[in-house]
């Protein structure tokens, strides 16, 4: 009884373990209980409801372990591990877990959360049995040992417990047949042949190489329990029977479709050794155990307890061994450590308890040195803990199921099983070796959603789907080569991983040093962008830090802890500027220009789309000028503050803007300074909003961009009323009209460049508009921000004004301001229907000396 309570708390203990582990990977495993659904509620084998033939099969797909037999489709795996899960279907639904939604549909989630539970569940099972096994043999301490190491050190961990692989339902019921031989012939006890028989049936069903265990339990009937042979291979064959029986029914043919192994057998050296040595797959190296139970065996043989039971169990490990050794898809495929020789562990775990036996009646025997046992001891219990360690990664750590992946697709190159840099118990814990970096050329797009990305991948990447490939790690990194000396922009299209409320933050390095931090809202596709100053040196390292992992939604059948998703990047030459030149944002041509927020090119114009929107614009410094913008904004408000647009220059305010006409108006920013090299230019759009039916934020639609040059005065003077005088105005002019032209709104600017000089004057013509209920206009002049003067327009026609410009007042750029608080609209005067905000109406501008001295100190000589 005590040793029943100690069976239930280590199984209890491991089903804990095996449900709290992470790592899933069903792959075979995907639509085993979805057919169990099946054939408790509809008593068919087809799957026809859930798939159509056309998706069946297809290699790649999530479909590939369905077939396709004419218009129906059948699970392709073999069907035993299904029809043995029928009784647990429904204790599985009493917990809310099922293949199926509400609406009968196949639910992805739900499968894998009832593959795991039912995996966890039986394998807790097992574990239990291993202990109760080795009770027949061992102390109590040394059975617990024999357990934990049985269920944690071997293939139960990393593998039968994930999910319900052919595995699982296999060295479940082995465990069980292992149990009652060792317990015949531990208390001399009579054997059940019929239930062996039945229980390795129900096992062949479920994987066909578990024909291996029935050969090993034969042939020791044969030797050693004669009397039972008879009734155990008549029972078996009453079993073949009913599976011929049933196989013809079901597939038309005497054995479903995954039992013809002789059809897919893989004979050579490279099998064989690998299902041995190697040390991604091979059974001396993934599971240190095999080798120590060896040679516990070897150097205890005549202290071995029972004969029949070493017999038993060598045969059933070899057996299986052979199995694993001539598979077809001798790698294993995308699983972990040495999956193909799962059915090798309960009778590991017999020879491993028989194997202690040995020991401990040797050391009874020759009363060894003390200290020599300790030593002995200490050797069993750190190659068990290295074994341990080796699964515990397979169940705990994802990076060992992407090193199917990296760096190429195992499937492709089967011979990754024999590297050491890493092996795939180790794969997160030391880096990959980097290999050739290949090369990325500027302007050249890297789509990660292709395979040939695969070459510039390093850690953190999940495979390839469609056109983009997810994060799946906290630091996903990329490698190549670029010899960039210049300034560049890197260009990439991101997606947010689905679950969640809140936004999800990217930040970027490269090559070790931060270069931006994005932050990803909405589970769409976004265009990002950061600026490369320093230019890029022959090796590089591109890492994305991701630390927000969204809350896996409900029905979502992938379990990975997806981060981000990036769809393609790339690195641009920064873009040159000419002063002068525009830049069309309707064109392709302007694609270069734009960072984040922007749309696709409309007609004459491009719509700013967010809140924020960015500009690259000159690869190397640029002089003082002035930034001009053609456009017109949405939504159209000719009160209030309009569509405000706050200008900045690597993060520094440089100019406000407002936009109210719904015409496009030319709007101008003053860049005292001129642009650094690299420069972002960033437009804040806090009034951008989303049209009806439209997700698009719009601000405002930008037709061109220019930068002009700061101009110089002539001797002369300018003509600020005609065309001549466009590229002195700042923001607050209308067009030209008969020579002249009127401000517009409460205030207007003019840039000039000038020299740093004594007193001066400037000279300016004007006139006002005035109404019998506007009887004066006061203008007042500023100029870089210091008060000129104040004058009072009270008659109508032309009048020239001097102001008086103090010594040290003028600069080389300079911004001279109308401020014209009594400015109206003739609309609202009742003067006509112009809704215009008029104040005064300009001629000439002149830069003149002050009396007494030459030249003006900002007009050109001649």
């Amino acid at each position: 009884m005590k040793d029943r309570w100690v069976a239930a708390l280590i199984g209890a203990a491991a089903f804990a373990v095996f449900l709290a582990s992470p790592v899933r990977h069903r792959s075979d495993a995907r639509y085993t209980l979805l057919l169990s659904e099946q054939l408790l509620t509809r008593r068919t084998f087809r799957l026809d409801e859930h798939f159509s033939p056309e998706n069946a099969g297809v290699p790649g797909q999530p479909t590939y372990n369905l077939q396709a037999s004419g218009p129906h489709v059948y699970f392709r795996p073999a069907p035993g591990s299904a029809v043995l899960s029928v009784p647990f279907v429904p204790l599985l639904r009493v917990f809310g877990l099922s293949a199926v939604d509400a609406e009968g549909r196949y639910d992805p989630s739900g499968d894998l959360r009832a593959q795991a539970t039912l995996a966890a569940l039986l394998m807790a099972g097992l574990t239990s049995l291993f202990y109760l096994t080795a009770r027949l043999l061992l102390p109590v301490a040394w059975s617990l040992g024999v357990a934990i190491a049985g269920s944690l050190g071997t293939q139960v961990w990393s593998t039968a417990s994930r999910a319900l692989w052919t595995h699982t339902w296999e060295i479940a019921l082995v465990g069980v047949v292992v149990w009652h031989v060792t317990r015949a012939e531990a208390l001399r006890r009579p054997l059940r042949p019929i239930a062996l028989a039945v229980l390795l049936a129900a096992a062949f069903t479920a994987r066909p190489t578990a024909a291996g265990h029935a050969l090993a339990v034969a042939a020791y009937l044969a030797v050693f329990r004669r009397e039972a042979i008879v009734r155990f291979v008549t029972a078996a064959g009453v079993m073949l029977a009913a599976l011929v029986a049933g196989s013809s029914a079901v597939y038309g043919q005497p054995l479903p479709p995954a039992f013809h192994l002789w059809q897919r057998a893989s004979l050579g050296w490279q099998p064989a050794l690998a299902a041995l040595t190697s040390p991604s797959r091979g059974l001396l190296v993934c599971v240190p155990l095999v080798p120590l139970v060896a040679a516990l065996l070897v150097r205890y043989r005549r202290h071995t307890p029972s004969r029949p039971l070493v017999f038993v169990a060598a045969a059933g490990f070899v057996t299986q061994l052979a199995g694993a050794a001539v598979a077809a898809i001798w790698w294993a495929g995308h699983s972990y450590g040495p999956r193909l020789s799962t059915g090798t562990v309960p009778w590991l775990v017999l020879l491993g308890a028989l194997a202690l036996r040995a020991r401990l009646d040797a050391v009874r025997a020759d009363a060894p040195v003390p200290r020599t046992v300790r030593l002995a001891v200490a050797a069993v219990a750190a190659v068990a803990l290295a074994s341990v360690f080796i699964h515990a990664r397979g169940a705990l750590a994802p990076a060992t199921q992407r090193w199917n992946l990296r760096p190429a697709d195992l499937d492709a190159d089967p011979g990754r099983i024999w590297e050491w840099r890493p092996p795939q118990w180790l794969a997160g814990l030391v880096p990959p070796p980097s290999g050739p970096v290949p090369p990325l050329a500027l302007g050249q797009t890297l789509e990660l959603g292709r395979g040939e990305a695969d070459a510039y991948l390093r850690e953190g990447w999940s495979w390839p789907e469609g056109d983009l490939r997810w994060a799946d790690e906290a630091t996903a990194r990329l490698q190549f080569a670029m010899d960039a000396p210049g300034a560049s922009i890197l260009r990439a299209r991101l997606r947010r991983a689905p679950g969640g409320e809140a936004d999800q933050a990217v930040e970027v390095e490269l090559n070790g040093r931060a270069l931006a931090a994005w932050t990803l809202g909405r589970e769409t596709p976004v265009d990002v962008a950061a600026v490369v100053a320093g230019g890029l040196p022959r090796q590089n390292v591109l890492t994305f830090r991701l630390p927000d992992v969204p809350e896996v939604p409900p029905g979502r059948g992938d379990q990975r802890a997806l981060r981000a998703a990036v769809y393609w990047l790339r690195f641009d030459p920064f873009p040159g500027l000419t002063l002068g030149e525009p830049v069309r944002f309707n064109s392709r041509a302007a694609d270069l220009y734009l960072g984040e927020g922007w749309g696709e090119g409309e007609r004459e114009y491009r719509w700013t789309i967010a809140p924020r929107a960015e500009l690259f614009l000159s690869p190397g410094s640029l002089p003082p000028a002035v930034l001009r913008l053609k456009a017109h904004p949405y939504p159209v408000s000719a009160r209030g503050s309009g569509q405000r647009v706050f200008v900045s220059v690597n993060g520094e305010l440089v100019s406000t803007l407002a936009l109210r006409e719904e015409a496009p108006a030319v709007r101008s920013v003053p860049l005292l300074f001129g642009l650094p090299a690299a420069a972002r230019v960033t437009l804040e759009l806090p009034d951008a909003v989303a049209p009806r039916g439209d997700l698009r934020q719009l601000g405002m639609a930008v037709h061109w961009l220019r930068f002009d040059p700061w101009p110089r005065v002539p001797v002369g003077g300018v003509d600020l009323g005609g065309t001549s005088g466009d590229r002195f105005l700042g923001d607050g002019w209308a067009a030209s009209e008969d020579g002249r032209r009127w401000t517009v709104g409460v205030s207007a600017e003019v840039y000039f460049a000038a020299d740093p000089a004594p007193p001066a004057r400037l000279v300016l013509t004007l006139d006002a508009f005035l109404h019998r209920r506007l009887p004066a206009q006061r203008v007042r002049f500023e100029l870089n921000g210091e008060r000129l003067d104040e004058v009072t327009v009270e008659e109508p026609g032309r009048r020239p004004v001097e102001l008086p410009v103090p010594a040290g007042l003028l600069r080389p750029q300079n911004v001279l301001r109308l401020a014209l608080p009594d400015a109206r609209s003739p609309a609202s005067l009742g003067a006509s229907r112009d809704a215009r905000v008029l104040g005064v109406r300009v001629g000439t501008l002149r830069l003149a000396p002050a009396a007494g001295h030459g030249v003006a100190p900002g007009a050109s000589k001649p």
